[in-house]
């Protein structure tokens, strides 16, 4: 299934790595450019449905996969340990649960309104390149008005570690959104 998702973003994805490499500026202010992305980078992506922007009506159940693509370090997906927060707009989401992705001890550390808390760690390799960390579950505000949107923002607070403590670079993330359709406004 990570593979799938993969698949079904990866040029999008590289465009938007590319903008963030070679602009230094944030992926959703950045005019598209094209560019290599470097062979040792971490990609993690925080997309709804896979697409920069989900459109999300209020009542809504969505799922935000956070993948991490490991192709550039890992052909094995050697992943010892990580920490992220991730924000999220709690003004149009109340997060509901996660499904956790990752074979290994992993954990949800204290999420608040708008934000998530999320750590692992692990003595075996996960078996593929592309992971899915944790899968996290919402639900759009029944009064979210229409027209209102807002982006993730997945940060990880420690660089990825492999099985044997090796320190990973800092992934590059790309951070998707949602706008709600239809509701009150």
């Amino acid at each position: 299934m990570a593979g799938s998702h993969y698949t079904a973003v990866a040029a999008w994805v590289v465009t938007l790595v590319a903008m963030a490499v070679s602009s230094g500026v944030e992926v959703g202010a950045a005019a598209p450019v094209r560019g290599a992305v470097p062979v040792d980078t971490l990609l993690a992506t925080a997309l709804v449905e896979g697409v920069e922007e989900a459109r999300v009506q209020p009542g809504q159940t969505v799922s935000l996969p956070v993948v991490l693509d490991m192709t550039g370090v890992s052909g094995v997906g050697d992943l010892g340990s990580f920490q992220f927060d991730l924000f999220y707009p709690a003004r149009i989401l109340r997060y509901d649960s996660m499904t956790i992705g990752v074979s290994g001890a992993a954990s949800e550390n204290g999420e608040e309104p708008g934000r998530f808390r999320f750590a692992f760690a692990g003595t075996e390799v996960q078996g593929s390149p592309v992971i899915t960390l944790v899968t996290m579950h919402f639900t759009v505000h029944a009064d979210a008005p229409a027209g209102e949107s807002s982006y993730f923002d997945l940060r990880f607070t420690d660089a990825p570690h492999s099985t044997t403590f090796a320190r990973y670079p800092m992934p590059r993330v790309v951070n998707g959104g949602v706008r709600v359709v239809g509701g009150s406004g």
